[in-house]
């Protein structure tokens, strides 16, 4: 089994073509899995957002404007090597739900980790 969290913060600038500047965002993405052997694993991912101040901007009807939202969905990974040296892929996908001023929908990521140096001899 393995669980694996991670938060951050987000800071944004003013955008100098609009003068609009989106809120500080704060953000938590989490991952359960178990390994089915050696080299496959499922399990489940999601994240909660938020934002912690409001946005600003010329249009006082976006002023204080705030987005929050959460996800859920599966997720496959699969463990291998090239050269010697441990790589990984990853697919999984996200159902969102409870949104705030901001879209809900479906989305799906694809990741590939592949050493691209040489293994370091001893």
């Amino acid at each position: 089994m393995e669980f694996s969290s991670v938060g951050g913060v987000t800071y944004n600038l003013e955008n100098s073509d609009t003068g609009y500047r989106n809120g500080i965002d704060a953000h938590l993405d989490w991952s359960a899995s178990r390994f089915l052997n050696e080299n496959w694993q499922v399990g489940l991912v999601g994240y909660v957002y938020g934002q912690l101040t409001g946005d600003t901007g010329p249009q006082p009807a976006n002023n204080g404007l705030k987005s929050s939202g959460a996800a859920i969905g599966p997720q496959i990974g699969y463990s291998f090597t090239v050269n010697g040296q441990a790589a990984y892929a990853n697919l999984r996908g996200y159902k969102e739900f409870a949104a705030e001023n901001r879209v809900e929908g479906t989305a799906v990521f694809a990741t590939l980790s592949i050493p691209l140096g040489r293994k370091a001899s001893k």
